[in-house]
């Protein structure tokens, strides 16, 4: 037996916490669909923006490394992009670390639809 990779224990990470919280993670990418046509962030925004825009609709996940869940399958879906540069994050508990500059990728709003039931 091979052994893994820290990519694919991160991506097998992900995909359980997903699958553990499927229900706050659909509604999520629903947010973030809304979100996407309305603009309810800046047009340049960290995963913390949107993520708090999520949680204070929504509620806050089951598990905390949801939110990272539901960030890399908006960036895997294409749905947003990193634009290669980085903010300070707010929140006091993450101590001023940098975090990506993410942007909306143009599309169609039913296509965020498909991602949400996707899985």
């Amino acid at each position: 037996m091979m052994d893994q990779t820290g990519k694919q224990l991160r991506d097998e990470g992900i995909e359980s916490v997903a699958a553990h919280n499927k229900r706050w993670r659909d509604g999520a990418l629903h947010i973030a669909n809304l979100s996407s046509t309305r603009r309810e962030v800046p047009s340049e925004f960290t995963g913390e923006d949107l993520l708090n825009l999520i949680c204070d609709k929504i509620g806050p996940p089951g598990h905390p490394n949801a939110k990272g869940a539901v960030i890399m399958a908006l960036v895997r879906g294409k749905v947003i992009e990193d634009t290669g540069r980085t903010a300070h994050m707010r929140n006091a508990t993450a101590h001023s670390r940098r975090n990506p500059l993410y942007r909306w990728v143009p599309r169609i709003p039913w296509q965020l639809d498909l991602l949400a039931g996707s899985r």
